[in-house]
Parts: C-alpha cells; sequence; structure tokens
C-alpha cells in the first residue's frame, strides 16, 4: 500500500488573515507608499497616457529637487571623521568642493590638497589650490587642529559665517 501525501486543498489560515489585514489597510498602505515616492506609486497604477515623446519613441526624463535653487549656495568648509576636507553647501548638504585630506605621514598628522604632487587621481580646481599652498603639509597637533584648520580655510577663501 502507498500513501500519498499532499498538501491541503486551500490557502493557509495566515494567507488569509494577512489578505485581509491588507485588503483593510490598502487605504493607508497607498498613502504611504504615495509620500515615499513622491506620488509615483499611484501614477504608476493609472493606465499608461499616450504622450508625443512616447509615440515618437523618445524619452523624458525629470530631475526632481527638494531644495529650492533660486536661492544662492551657502558654502563652508567640513573636515569628516575620515579625514576628507570639502567645501559643502550649507542649505543643501551637497559637496561643492574636494580640497583635501587630514593624513598620518611619518607619525604626524598633516593637511595635504589634492593635487597631483600629493597623489591624489582626481586633482581639485587650480585656481582653489593655488589659493590654498600655503596649507599644505601644514601639520596638525594640539594647537592646530581640525576645526582650526576648517577656520583657516574659511578665512583664507573669504566665505561667509554660517
Amino acid at each position: 500500500m502507498i500513501d500519498i501525501i499532499s498538501k491541503k486543498d486551500g490557502p493557509r489560515k495566515e494567507d488569509v488573515r494577512l489578505r485581509k489585514l491588507i485588503q483593510e489597510n490598502k487605504g493607508t498602505i497607498t498613502a504611504m507608499a504615495d509620500h515615499f515616492s513622491m506620488g509615483s506609486y499611484s501614477a504608476s497604477k493609472q493606465p499608461a497616457q499616450q504622450n508625443s515623446n512616447a509615440e515618437q519613441g523618445k524619452a523624458s526624463y525629470f530631475i526632481l529637487s527638494a531644495h529650492d535653487n533660486a536661492e544662492p549656495p551657502k558654502p563652508y568648509v567640513r573636515v569628516s571623521l575620515n579625514g576628507r576636507v570639502v567645501i559643502v553647501d550649507d542649505r543643501t548638504s551637497k559637496q561643492m568642493h574636494f580640497i583635501g585630506e587630514v593624513r598620518h605621514l611619518n607619525g604626524e598628522k598633516v593637511f595635504l590638497l589634492a593635487t597631483e604632487e600629493n597623489k591624489f587621481f582626481s586633482p581639485a580646481d587650480e585656481d582653489l589650490m593655488n589659493t590654498l599652498k600655503e596649507l599644505d603639509h601644514i601639520k596638525l597637533d594640539a594647537q592646530f587642529d581640525e576645526d582650526m584648520l576648517s577656520a583657516k580655510i574659511h578665512e583664507v577663501l573669504g566665505l561667509e559665517d554660517i
């Protein structure tokens, strides 16, 4: 005699409860999906509309930004935890310029400008480097730390206080 063991017919109890829960909260789930996707979730569920670009085989691209681009950038100098020294826009937190790095050389902490001489693959803007060349290979210690370096770069470049 052979016993045949098969899956029972119908959905499992857990699946039925989950489907019911999702169905009861569909409005909330959709609202959250729209919030996270900035409305593109509901838009993707709508029937595709014919537009002239689609008919011509051209793609349309849109760039969404949460910040108002009408305001000019408000730069400040930041030394990150990994030693990167950058100029960042205070309004958008986007990096504007990479200036250099704080590195350990021969047992000392020094600031290196992002130049080819300092073996950086992607050197920074030449005018910016010429302005800051006096700070290249400056030693950092208790008397002149990262905050003071940031302030000095800020002063040399003539950036406004934030």
